[in-house]
């Protein structure tokens, strides 16, 4: 494959604005594959900027201090969510969260917080995927790589934006 790229290169200040003549980039397989790298790269980087922020404003959200408020932050979450199933809520001493799921409907979801992590926006992240049955949908895909790509992009993100800003994607 190839063919060529015509550009030009355009400086604007305050008082002119400069264009060079035209430039010619070749164009073939090896730079169409280089350039296509840098765009993954650039992606992942800025994906990867925003999922760590999001966490980072969940972990900063108001602390959670014992068993009744972690249950009374469950119940009024699950309430805005729509949830209709029970969410058992367990406090810990060390430093986890999670929410077990389990594929039998009758048997409750647990969320497991303790140390940094008890926090209203991590329990508003877990209570999301609950709601999202987003353990459900990752059996669809037989791929490793498929299942991985679902998760952080159609589970994960939206579950870090709950948590952090309460919106529903």
């Amino acid at each position: 494959v190839y063919g060529f790229i015509n550009c030009y290169v355009i400086v604007v200040t305050k008082r002119k604005i400069y264009k060079t003549k035209k430039l010619q980039r070749h164009m073939d397989l090896p730079y169409l594959a280089n350039s296509t790298f840098d765009g993954i790269k650039l992606v992942a980087a800025v994906g990867g900027s925003c999922v760590i922020g999001l966490t980072a404003l969940q972990i900063c959200s108001s602390k959670i201090s014992d068993q009744k408020e972690l249950e009374k932050l469950i119940a009024e979450e699950s309430g805005k969510l729509g949830l209709k199933s029970e969410v058992k809520a367990f406090l810990h001493d060390g430093c986890k969260a999670g929410a077990v799921i389990h594929f039998n409907d009758s048997i409750p979801a647990e969320i497991h917080v303790g140390g940094m992590f008890a926090r209203k926006g991590v329990v508003r992240h877990e209570l999301y995927h609950i709601y999202k049955n987003h353990h459900k949908h990752l059996l669809t895909y037989k791929s490793k790589l498929a299942r991985l790509l679902n998760y952080y992009l159609k589970a994960e993100f939206p579950a870090q934006v709950y948590g952090a800003f309460g919106i529903k994607l």
